[in-house]
């Protein structure tokens, strides 16, 4: 498993192959890692009847993080288009004189 070091040296060296599974490995362990944290949020305020009174914050961030890379998934032109602009096969643009 990678960590960031292994990373930064890799895209030092022009790796960006074994770069993007060191990235990949250390983002999917600090992943793993909330989840479990979360994993056990949960479970305690479950079967311990712990109620937490505000959300963790680096929660919320992550939540936020996943739902803007939902979004870039979508098609951010559609309905967006200008009348005076036309556009080719290649979504590339000139303005109507």
């Amino acid at each position: 498993m990678g960590d960031i070091n292994d990373m930064i040296t890799n895209i030092a060296k022009g790796d960006l192959a074994k770069a993007h599974a060191d990235f990949e490995d250390v983002l999917g362990g600090k992943i793993a890692d909330r989840l479990d944290q979360h994993r056990a949020y949960v479970a305690n305020s479950i079967f311990n009847g712990v109620e937490y009174e505000e959300e963790d914050p680096e929660l919320a961030e992550l939540e936020d993080v996943l739902d803007d890379l939902d979004s870039d998934d979508e098609d951010d032109y559609e309905g967006e288009y200008d009348d005076d602009v036309t556009y080719d096969d290649d979504n590339d643009y000139e303005e109507e004189s």
